[in-house]
């Protein structure tokens, strides 16, 4: 009997295939586990970074930019739903003369800190005008110069009109007036 039993303690040995198996499912749960850590934490990060773009697109409440130094009002300035800046001065949209060409219905919008300038020129004269460069003076509320912008009004026929555009990567959007000359 005795060489009965030494047949089934033989035979009661492990499978080296289970023992393969369940050291593969186990690495195999680590690894699964491992990589839903990761996706958390980057889903986390992700939170993290749309919630602080949202603060920085809608303003910081706190009066403060990332530098930590406090940035002026915009009050010339409406923000679309896209994120676009629009200036809002009445000064801006008014009428202004230039050798005879009136610029009109000027507008000045910022996307991507890149600042864009739209304006109206109509001759109303009896000859042919334009053909020249000129400087756009931005002015803020007090009437202190905010920057230079270079721009050319072409060739306009007697009684024509064409479009003025200029743009800067600089940040001018928030104007509230402009003075306009010959270069």
């Amino acid at each position: 009997m005795s060489e009965k039993k030494e047949q089934k303690k033989s035979t009661k040995k492990e499978n080296p295939k289970k023992v393969v198996n369940n050291n593969t499912k186990k690495k195999l749960k680590v690894i699964g586990m491992l990589i839903l850590l990761i996706a958390i934490i980057v889903i986390g990060i992700k939170v993290i970074i749309d919630i602080n773009a949202n603060k920085n697109q809608n303003g910081d409440k706190t009066g403060m930019n990332q530098t930590g130094t406090e940035h002026m009002a915009e009050e010339n300035v409406s923000i679309a739903e896209d994120g676009t800046k629009v200036n809002i001065s009445e000064k801006i949209k008014e009428e202004k003369e230039l050798d005879g060409l009136k610029i009109t219905d000027m507008e000045i919008t910022e996307v991507d800190n890149v600042s864009t300038i739209i304006a109206k020129v109509k001759n109303d004269t009896e000859e042919e005008k334009g053909e020249y460069a000129v400087e756009i003076i931005l002015l803020d509320n007090k009437g202190k110069e905010i920057t230079t912008i270079s721009g050319y009004i072409g060739k306009i026929k007697a009684g024509g009109s064409m479009s003025l555009s200029a743009s800067a990567t600089y940040d001018f959007v928030n104007a509230y007036d402009y003075k306009i000359n010959k270069k």
